[in-house]
């Protein structure tokens, strides 16, 4: 379920539209090297033609703008899990297990029953004003 789209600014509108000519421009001339000629003629003037309607009437413009936002809006909604999942199965998943067969634990999780507390004390000029004015 998509939640309703805000209605957008004549800016924001007008934006989108030269986004659209930057960027169907840049598909054709990609498209016109690889030999698809008709398409590197047609694609930037399909964005010359959004553009100019942009910058011209917004209002009318206002579709086009909706529609691509509900694009972009279901694009994330399928690309966002996908590359959540490669980054954990690439990334945090072999990092785990590396340190869990080397031993390693970074965070002091397993439980030390020798110990009569986990408290790790700090050096007390750790708290002085500078150490909080500028943290990094």
């Amino acid at each position: 379920m998509t939640a309703a789209l805000k209605t957008p600014t004549p800016r924001e509108i007008r934006a989108t539209g030269l986004v659209a000519l930057a960027g169907f421009a840049a598909l054709g001339w990609a498209l016109g090297r690889r030999g698809h000629h008709v398409a590197s003629l047609v694609l930037p003037a399909v964005g010359l033609a959004w553009a100019l309607l942009a910058l011209a009437s917004p209002r009318a413009a206002r579709p086009l703008h909706q529609g691509w936002m509900r694009l972009g809006e279901l694009l994330g909604r399928v690309t966002t899990p996908l590359l959540l999942t490669a980054v954990f199965v690439l990334l945090v998943l072999p990092t785990r297990l590396f340190l869990w067969l080397r031993g390693i634990d970074p965070i002091e999780r397993r439980p030390d029953r020798k110990a009569a507390s986990y408290w790790n004390d700090r050096a007390p000029e750790t708290f002085d004003r500078a150490s909080f004015e500028r943290p990094w």
